[in-house]
């Protein structure tokens, strides 16, 4: 995985996430996430769920994924550690994703993965892939 970093922005979060392609750039993205909301994940209980996504297009898969895991970690009172996206079907726009979740304070409250200022940049060698979370 190539890693993340966050983007200037007046006031949300805004994170790029890289990797070879767009499941390792969501992963990245994730990673972020997770790590601005909280840094104490390697301690607690860890649980983990798969779920389905599907979108109108790329964008909205990518939305749509974000945002179930925000709704996940709400109703269980967790913070998200990490993700594997074990599969993305950009041609069929479908997504299955393992959450990994903890018990841990989260020193974040993020309401929303949204549409603006989304970009995915693909190369040869490797995917960049923004988005912006309302906070």
């Amino acid at each position: 995985m190539q890693g993340y970093k966050y983007l200037e922005h007046t006031s949300d979060l805004y994170i790029q996430g890289e990797g070879r392609d767009v499941k390792e750039a969501m992963e990245s993205v994730a990673q972020g996430l997770f790590n601005s909301i909280s840094n104490f994940c390697k301690f607690g209980t860890h649980e983990s769920m798969i779920f389905d996504e599907k979108g109108l297009d790329l964008q909205d898969l990518i939305v749509n994924v974000f945002t179930r895991i925000l709704a996940e970690m709400d109703a269980s009172g967790k913070v998200g550690c990490s993700i594997d996206v074990l599969e993305l079907d950009e041609q069929n726009l479908t997504a299955k994703v393992k959450l990994h979740l903890c018990d841990s304070d989260a020193k974040l409250h993020i309401k929303a993965a949204t549409f603006h200022d989304f970009k995915i940049e693909r190369t040869h060698q490797k995917t960049k892939l923004s988005v912006l979370f309302d906070i």
